[in-house]
């Protein structure tokens, strides 16, 4: 019927590949061939004998092993199972942040060695995240090399931003990676499903991130319809039933401001939440070392340390490096932005920000301890406080002035106080 459209011939895109489901189904391949799980895995006794009726591979084919048995050889992709154990035991210890995803390792039988009842964003997750760390001891370095290779396609093709030159540098990348899997693999493997995977740089130079086409929010919103139905002898009736009492409730609640609606509902971590306090005093050490770094990390505080940082090149009468300046800015800094806040007159200080005042003025020793806190919709909590979760949301990152990344984990969660507001 398409092909008789007069604008058929002109379209770029006649057809679009879902990410999501590609990505399941080349997750759901990967993990049945590597634990061999029975009724899943590629690797049969059918596709054994394809190889030897293709004349390729004849360390893989079939043996016989007396006068009616057969015997697979071991190939470089199977797994013993300490491997297996291995494998599933990262993925079963694995605790990512709070809302990052589902809980993975409910899906991880152990006794069993399989990995079962995952959905598509569990998949998601475990391709382009979980992938990479789990097979890196279980594997050979060039079977789990190339897919790293393939874990980094999709992570890279599902990008918020994708520039054009790297996506045909992408493109060339995968076609070796595919290539690399045709090594390893035998072909029955390669279901539509993989080869599908190298048009999809050439999809994304169309019509852009797959984000505003890929299946996610479609599959939501199609589990909401199907939760209407109750009578299966009525599937169309329950849901246009339900359609029309949703919008019916959906136009009714933007009139009832003291009802809890969608419109007017709480976040999931609602702001400035914590829990237990304890009150603590910090020594002098440990409070200037909380202030500095809340000064260095205020955008208001910025222009103040621009004129710091030129008071310091300017009082050394020949040059020195940029190392010497931050030293010896980050020693001065507190006590200097004080002196110069402090000797502004009154009509130049009151131009001044409510928070850059109180900033200036210190802050009370006597400072607050937490174990968990919200802040900027995150949730952040010590390390002590989540042993016993399931997910993990102590995992710090800083990045300094010159670009350097640091990660470390969190020990205390201390709350200054310079005055109500801040």
């Amino acid at each position: 019927m398409f092909f008789t459209l007069p604008y058929w011939e002109d379209h770029v895109l006649r057809h679009n590949l879902d990410v999501m489901h590609i990505e399941k189904n080349v997750v759901d391949n990967i993990i049945g061939i590597l634990l061999n799980l029975d009724g899943k895995t590629k690797d049969n006794l059918k596709a054994r004998q394809d190889l030897k009726d293709m004349g390729i591979r004849s360390g893989l084919h079939l043996e016989k092993v007396g006068n009616d048995q057969t015997r697979m050889p071991h190939a470089c992709y199977h797994m013993n199972a300490s491997e297996k154990d291995g494998f599933l035991q990262v993925l079963k210890n694995v605790r990512v942040p709070d809302g990052y995803s589902s809980n993975i390792s409910r899906c991880v039988k152990l006794k069993e060695r399989k990995i079962s009842g995952m959905k598509s964003h569990d998949n998601h997750i475990l391709m382009q995240q979980l992938f990479p760390i789990a097979i890196r001891g279980s594997l050979p370095p060039e079977v789990s090399r190339s897919l790293i290779d393939l874990s980094c396609f999709f992570r890279e093709i599902c990008s918020k931003v994708l520039n054009v030159e790297e996506l045909g540098a992408l493109e060339k990348r995968v076609a070796v990676t595919l290539c690399e899997l045709e090594k390893i693999f035998p072909p029955s493997f390669f279901t539509v499903m993989v080869h599908l995977v190298m048009h999809l740089t050439s999809e994304a130079k169309v019509v852009g991130p797959v984000h505003y086409r890929w299946m996610y929010p479609i599959e939501r919103y199609l589990s909401r319809l199907k939760s209407y139905v109750h009578n299966k002898t009525y599937l169309e009736g329950f849901v246009a039933e339900g359609y029309i009492v949703e919008e019916c409730l959906t136009f009714c609640s933007c009139y009832f401001k003291s009802v809890e609606t969608e419109f007017n509902r709480p976040v999931r971590n609602v702001e400035e939440s914590m829990g237990a306090m304890v009150s603590i005093t910090l020594d002098s050490n440990s409070w200037i070392q909380a202030h500095r770094y809340v000064l260095f990390n205020c955008e208001e505080i910025t222009p103040f340390r621009d004129i710091h940082i030129a008071e310091i090149k300017a009082s050394f009468p020949f040059h020195v490096t940029n190392d010497v300046i931050q030293k010896q800015h980050i020693e001065e800094f507190c006590s200097w932005f004080r002196e110069y806040v402090m000797s502004m007159d009154a009509s130049e200080r009151n131009e001044l920000s409510d928070k850059v005042r109180w900033f200036a003025r210190y802050s009370d020793n006597e400072a607050k301890r937490f174990k968990r806190y919200v802040i900027n919709g995150l949730k952040c909590r010590t390390k002590d406080f989540e042993t016993t979760r399931k997910t993990q949301n102590s995992g710090v990152c800083i990045v300094t002035e010159g670009g350097a990344t640091y990660y470390d984990v969190l020990i205390d969660i201390i709350e200054l106080n310079y005055s109500d507001k801040y």
